[in-house]
């Protein structure tokens, strides 16, 4: 690295900081306004929403198909409670749906369950809105693998192993920049093991 070794090399680098660092203010109060403008707030520190499950273990029975094409089930209750001072809304896929959208992750967050759902669903603002400390509990029937290999019809992503389940969690009702990213929304691991025919 070459040190400038003039005055007006040194108030050049100087001037270039204060660039940076005035646009990196105008990046973020940017940023702001459209976190505003699109009706989104800003997560509340004060507590982390918790969404709990019933049962730190499950066992996937099978209910259709054979061989690599079986598909299993189990039943999960999840409980989810705002523990922040402010609303916060589930996504939900419809204005009538009476669940919130749910997915199901390996615990360590690297790729999706074989349980993940495919949701198909058009965009609104009426989502499932919880005011500080309230609760909602959602029985789901958990189904899986939803998706295989094209060709080979191998089945694609994890049915037994550490998971999670997640819920879209919004700081509003508007747009997708409102959603929050993981860990927000997510439960505590559990295990799945699945039983054989």
């Amino acid at each position: 690295m070459v040190w400038p070794t003039t005055c007006s090399a040194v108030i050049q680098i100087q001037q270039d900081e204060v660039t940076l660092a005035t646009s990196i203010r105008k990046a973020v109060l940017l940023v702001g306004a459209f976190i505003a403008a699109s009706g989104c707030g800003i997560l509340d520190p004060s507590g982390r929403p918790l969404l709990m499950t019933d049962r730190d273990r499950y066992i996937a029975h099978p209910v259709a198909g054979s061989g690599q094409s079986t598909l299993y089930s189990f039943t999960l209750i999840a409980r989810f409670t705002n523990t922040t001072r402010q609303p916060l809304y589930l996504g939900r896929c419809s204005p009538n749906s009476p669940h919130p959208k749910w997915f199901v992750v390996l615990a360590d967050l690297k790729d999706d369950s074989g349980y993940g759902p495919a949701w198909a669903c058009g965009g609104h603002d009426q989502h499932l809105r919880l005011g500080p400390g309230a609760s909602r509990t959602d029985t789901l029937e958990i189904l899986g693998p939803t998706t295989f290999d094209h060709f080979s019809g191998v089945p694609l992503g994890a049915i037994e192993g550490q998971m999670r389940l997640g819920y879209e969690l919004r700081t509003g009702t508007g747009d997708v920049a409102c959603i929050q990213p993981p860990p927000q929304g997510l439960s505590h691991t559990f295990s799945v093991t699945v039983a054989r025919q």
